[in-house]
């Protein structure tokens, strides 16, 4: 090649050189994006399976959640319920006792009063005829005081 012989064939033939230089860093920027760009596929491939057990893994989790909140709730409610029946039977039984009370006691009373006095009676039959015998021996000794003191015709 010769060399220029003007000002602007030299500009030119330097602008040449530097549009062949850009060409050559053109092409080796192209084979650096297509590298890039399949680092870039292989990336997203990965990032979608990465996404999809992320996803499972949180699904799981949910449902573990679930399951351990749904167990806590149902023992929670039991213990509820357990507190709650054993609230009603103390107040059911504090209402039947006071019920008996109130109505009742004063009829069981009015009946057991003459059975335990028969019962006393039953327990201590001698009672009775020891009054009646004091009684007839009372009778005959004042008889006899009468007799003896009246005068005798």
């Amino acid at each position: 090649m010769s060399h220029p012989n003007t000002t602007r064939e030299a500009l030119l033939a330097e602008a040449i050189g530097d549009l062949g230089k850009l060409l050559d860093r053109l092409e080796r920027c192209q084979l650096i994006l297509e590298g890039a760009d399949k680092s870039f596929v292989r990336a997203a491939l990965s990032l979608g399976h990465q996404t999809n057990v992320f996803q499972k893994q949180l699904h799981d989790l949910k449902l573990a959640a679930e399951r351990d909140a749904r167990q806590r709730n149902e023992a929670l409610a039991t213990q509820k319920a357990e507190e709650i029946a054993a609230a009603q039977a103390e107040a059911m039984n504090k209402a039947a006792n006071q019920m008996f009370a109130d109505l009742l006691r004063p009829s069981l009373a009015r009946l057991v009063g003459p059975l335990d006095q028969l019962h006393q009676r039953l327990d201590h039959p001698w009672w009775d005829w020891i009054s009646h015998a004091l009684t007839a021996v009372s009778s005959a000794s004042l008889t006899y005081v009468v007799i003896m003191l009246l005068p005798r015709h």
